[in-house]
């Protein structure tokens, strides 16, 4: 037949603990992402401490210790200590001074000097193995002002309690007129409470939403915040692509100016080359109608001179 499976942790255990004298409620949750909470609220003045840790924070914690457990094993053995429902495991509320000395008992070294918070708290799991015992220590910060759902969570476990021990208590036996009146005032005593504690959880549900209002505000201002900013970006971009193109301006005018004296230069010596060319065809032009001339009577005398008489007599013959 096989064994049956292990019960699970619950998701919530909450419990009335006397630690070194001091009554205290110590209540522990683990929620789906393995976030472990603890809330340690001290009974008589409702002074609190608070703490919250990632499973990889408690496999660490664990590990160090030599004793390594799983973030599901350790809040079970958390769960058990609580209730009290092992021998093996069992847990204790230390503060900082306290701590230090347990460290030096195991290090048989002295105790550290130094000055720390005295408002700050140590959960502490013992679990005893054979010829030892291992201590996983979870700190604990103290709560100067709660937040108003755990307000509301100590106003509703109050009430649970209250009902609990009228619930609990056997009927009152037959009084006398003297007992009635004293009753009446005890009842009158609880109805100004209750009365109180109505007040409270309405002024505490007033300032949840006046927080949620100005949650809202600051949401809507860092709305427009984020959109200033990306006005701002697209401005600072807007005015690095306009300077960009002022330079790449700069420098086609300078290439353009350039250019332009460059062509001026080269007007110039076409210029001059025309100056020149004109200045050798005047003096050829100068030159060419007396050099003509002459040819052109030198082509006369050799062929269209006058015959003598003498040649035209011999010629006769």
């Amino acid at each position: 037949m096989p064994p049956s499976p292990e019960p699970a942790a619950p998701s919530e255990v909450c419990e009335e603990l006397t630690f070194h004298g001091t009554d205290y409620i110590v209540e522990v949750s683990a929620n789906d992402s393995n976030i472990l909470t603890v809330d340690v609220e001290k009974k008589d003045d409702g002074e609190r401490w608070h703490g919250e840790f990632s499973a990889s924070y408690i496999e660490e914690v664990t590990q160090k210790t030599g004793n390594f457990k799983k973030f599901s094993v350790f809040y079970k053995m958390l769960c058990s200590a609580l209730k009290q429902a092992s021998e093996t495991v069992f847990a204790d509320l230390l503060t900082y001074q306290d701590l230090e000395m347990l460290r030096s008992r195991q290090t048989r070294k002295p105790a550290s000097t130094s000055t720390r918070p005295t408002n700050k708290r140590y959960l502490i799991l013992t679990y005893a193995v054979e010829f030892d015992r291992v201590h996983y220590p979870l700190p604990l910060a103290h709560w100067d002002d709660p937040p108003p759902s755990v307000l509301y969570s100590t106003i509703r476990r109050l009430r649970e309690e209250m009902q609990r021990l009228k619930s609990a208590a056997p009927p009152p036996p037959h009084r006398d007129e003297g007992d009635a009146s004293a009753l009446r005032g005890e009842n009158y005593e609880l109805k100004k409470q209750k009365d109180q504690a109505v007040k409270d959880a309405e002024r505490l549900r007033a300032e949840l939403s006046k927080v949620t209002r100005q949650n809202d505000k600051l949401a809507s201002e860092l709305e427009q915040l984020e959109g200033q900013v990306r006005i701002d970006v697209d401005r600072e971009s807007l005015s690095s692509s306009l300077k960009e193109a002022r330079r790449r301006i700069t420098e086609l005018e300078n290439e353009l100016a350039n250019e332009r004296e460059e062509a001026r230069e080269e007007q110039a010596e076409l210029r001059h080359q025309v100056d020149f060319c004109d200045t050798k065809c005047s003096e050829l032009k100068s030159r060419c109608p007396t050099v003509g001339g002459a040819a052109e009577r030198s082509r006369w005398g050799a062929t269209d001179r006058p015959r003598s008489q003498g040649e035209g007599s011999g010629a006769a013959v």
